[in-house]
């Protein structure tokens, strides 16, 4: 952003030899005055392409890289549905996104859509992955997902059959006809 002083500087070297030396100081100040209440911006010639063109270019380049990483169409499906949901969502700019915005989403996920612990880390993780890959090949210039934890889930412990649940499984086997010597006990 451009000093209002130096823009009025600059006006008045424009006026010297126009004017008066005590005629250039009053239309310096009367610039000043007017100016006050601004902000002033030099204008860029600068070729600007706009978020959502970069943010498409960057999803689609981040699709390439994962099948040539070896990721399944299914897994791309589910990328592609994460992806779209997220950026639905969220309508900041690519370039602007922070962690806030990613919390906003998953906490939405979560309380609009009911979905488990499991359900929003996969997300979450699917996220982290796309905003990693976009960070290293320079489409954004911090990753928001940095310092979101992932989401701590319940440890199921699983009980082993009992010796009566074995034989059952094994009794349905030979009525089914199934030979016993596949089935794992």
């Amino acid at each position: 952003m451009m000093k209002i002083n130096d823009l009025v500087n600059d006006y008045g070297l424009i006026l010297s030899g126009k004017m008066s030396d005590e005629n250039i100081s009053e239309a310096k100040e009367a610039l000043r005055v007017l100016l006050f209440d601004y902000d002033i911006t030099p204008k860029s010639t600068d070729l600007s392409i706009p978020q959502e063109n970069v943010r498409s270019k960057a999803i689609q380049m981040f699709f390439v890289a994962k099948k040539i990483e070896g990721c399944t169409n299914s897994t791309l499906a589910y990328y592609n549905t994460i992806l779209t949901k997220f950026f639905t969502e969220i309508q900041t700019n690519f370039s602007d996104l922070s962690a806030d915005d990613v919390r906003y989403y998953l906490a939405k996920m979560s309380i609009n859509n009911h979905l488990s612990k499991c359900s929003l880390d996969n997300e979450l993780r699917v996220l982290k992955s796309f905003f990693k890959w976009a960070f290293g090949e320079g489409y954004i210039s911090k990753i928001p997902t940095l310092n979101i934890k992932n989401i701590k889930q319940e440890k199921r412990i699983k009980k082993p059959f009992t010796e009566l649940q074995i034989e059952q499984m094994r009794k349905y086997l030979i009525s089914r006809g199934i030979l016993i010597d596949i089935a794992i006990f």
